[in-house]
């Protein structure tokens, strides 16, 4: 009776040796996996956190960018990004919303741009950070279709890290350049008269550039003079010109003059 007795115990501890064994990492796992989740933060772009991209308004951010005072010169770091799917997703959020306003509304020196849907991103993708003013964006190189006459367009998109906002877009084109450069070529002084944008075009950028960044009333102002030219959140600059590339910029030019050591090297894109 003794020994079925030590018998049964036995069994029954092993029993539960095995049960620890399989129930015990088990719970370790689950407590652990929670902690981790608590300190982890998902990334994108090497060691630097944008999990706070959601959290931060639009109009907050961008008048962080207003008051930042950037200027040419200024030091911004550049630290190479690869591109993934959760930013290319993004991007192209972006551009689609750019595309509309762009095929629907500019036309630079009779030449109407129709940028495709779809585009291309290069994987050379910088993320530019200035740390004293912690201004920080992407910068990516893209390639569009025409969807009319099948051209191409090199597209450079500079993005708000915090936001995904499109800060600047160039557009360089080979019969873009060629329009650009008979502009320049132009002795008439009044040129820019002949390529004045239409009310209705002027009243739609105004509406999209208010809407996209978030822009109040009271903060916005459009100049006269040129192509078109909007100051937003009284300091920034949102304007339409032809670049040093012979192509057109788009947005908040000074975005790319903080990059000049690093990004413009004088080339044009198509021609390479």
């Amino acid at each position: 009776m003794k020994t079925e007795i030590k018998n049964i115990l036995a069994m029954i501890v092993i029993i539960l040796l095995i049960l620890i064994a399989v129930i015990v990492p088990f719970v370790f796992n689950k407590v652990f996996d929670r902690r981790m989740n608590q300190q982890v933060r998902y990334i994108e772009d090497g060691k630097y956190d944008i999990a706070s991209s959601e959290e931060k308004s639009v109009m907050k951010r961008m008048e962080e960018i207003a008051a930042s005072g950037m200027e040419t010169g200024r030091a911004f770091a550049r630290i190479p990004i690869y591109m993934n799917d959760v930013l290319f997703n993004r991007i192209i959020n972006e551009y689609r919303e750019w595309r509309k306003l762009i095929n629907k509304n500019i036309n630079k020196f009779g030449m109407n741009i129709y940028l495709s849907r779809d585009i291309t991103v290069y994987d050379n993708v910088g993320l530019y950070w200035d740390y004293d003013s912690d201004v920080s964006f992407y910068v990516c190189t893209t390639v569009a279709g025409e969807y009319v006459k099948k051209q191409k367009y090199i597209i450079t998109m500079f993005i708000d890290k915090e936001t995904y906002k499109i800060l600047y877009m160039k557009i360089d084109n080979e019969k873009l350049a060629k329009k650009v450069m008979e502009f320049w070529e132009d002795t008439d002084q009044n040129k820019y008269d002949k390529y004045r944008l239409g009310q209705n075009k002027v009243k739609n950028i105004d509406e999209f550039l208010k809407n996209y960044y978030h822009i109040p009333e009271e903060e916005f102002y459009r100049e006269k003079g040129d192509i078109y030219i909007a100051k937003i959140f009284k300091k920034l600059n949102w304007d339409i010109w032809e670049t040093s590339t012979a192509g057109i910029g788009v947005g908040i030019r000074i975005v790319e003059n903080v990059t000049d050591g690093y990004f413009n090297d004088g080339s044009i894109p198509w021609s390479n």
